[in-house]
């Protein structure tokens, strides 16, 4: 291998100016690495996918009926919100309202992982005479919620962020219902249901 430093060949002799070295050699290692990180990153969550997916028992692009995810990382938070969309795509819900109803589930799957580390989410469909829906059971063990009415307050929040909050969820979902006791845990059931105009149009 060459030396990156050599001497210039000059009338200066041993007292020339050394050549600087190239960075190619550098910037192709750098690219190099850097596409190896990715394609790990890429691997480890194509792993952390499927294992879920045969954890739950459950075929890949199938209609899911039923699913409980663990709430630990930000990977399950992704993962809640790729099941609600995929079940809220098995019913006549609008564009608008799917993505009222991601909104919902990533808020309160990351306060799970912000306030308690972790907790479970269920998601299930639901039926009630000839509407659908789809219910969402958020519980955690965590510290639970000291004042209950003041965390319900619209602008109320203790994370300084941007997201809409227990009560945008309240306002956001049909049906919301939260029991929370500090030390034991916080349990959070929201339902959305199709709105009348939509089972009409499906059921003759």
């Amino acid at each position: 291998m060459e030396t990156l430093y050599r001497r210039t060949v000059s009338e200066g002799g041993a007292d020339a100016e050394p050549e600087r070295p190239s960075a190619y050699p550098f910037e192709v290692a750098s690219y190099e690495i850097s596409i190896r990180i990715q394609a790990a990153t890429a691997k480890l969550f194509i792993r952390r996918w499927m294992t879920l997916h045969i954890k739950m028992d459950i075929p890949l692009h199938s209609e899911i009926a039923e699913i409980a995810i663990p709430i630990k990382s930000d990977l399950d938070i992704l993962d809640a919100i790729r099941y609600v969309k995929e079940l809220s795509n098995t019913l006549n819900f609008s564009n608008s309202e799917r993505d009222i109803i991601a909104i919902v589930i990533s808020e309160i799957a990351r306060n799970i992982k912000l306030y308690a580390k972790s907790g479970t989410m269920l998601l299930r469909v639901i039926q009630q005479g000839r509407r659908r829906g789809i219910l969402v059971v958020a519980q955690d063990q965590g510290p639970g919620i000291a004042d209950l009415g003041l965390a319900m307050q619209n602008g109320y929040s203790t994370s300084n962020g941007l997201g809409i909050g227990l009560p945008g969820a309240k306002r956001l979902m049909d049906e919301f219902d939260i029991v929370s006791e500090v030390g034991k845990g916080t349990t959070i059931t929201m339902k959305k249901w199709e709105s009348a105009r939509q089972y009409r149009r499906r059921t003759p």
